[in-house]
């Protein structure tokens, strides 16, 4: 695999830079998908990472329900007082 250098501003979930040490085009394999994607080596990283966009592409997540007022009825206050919660689920 041969890595070029990048310039590219890479962020974290939480929005914190990450150090770009380098690009590369690989080719990922998910039974019979295969899909081209740029992977980046960033500096430090202690566990890989998949951008949605690559999740999606692989089908690594799939949709099996949803969550509205009448699925939680009355505990919707037990659910519902954190809004990075439904930001998590919907994503």
């Amino acid at each position: 695999m041969k890595i070029s250098p990048s310039k590219a501003d890479v962020r974290s979930a939480g929005n914190y830079a990450l150090k770009v040490s380098g690009v590369s085009r690989v080719k990922l394999v998910k039974e019979d998908r295969v899909i081209e994607e740029w992977v980046y080596v960033i500096k430090n990283l202690k566990r890989p990472l998949l951008g949605k966009p690559t999740i999606k592409k692989l089908k690594l997540l799939q949709f099996i329900d949803s969550v509205d007022d009448d699925t939680i009825g009355w505990e919707k206050d037990k659910f519902c007082d954190n809004k990075i919660f439904f930001y998590a689920v919907i994503w």
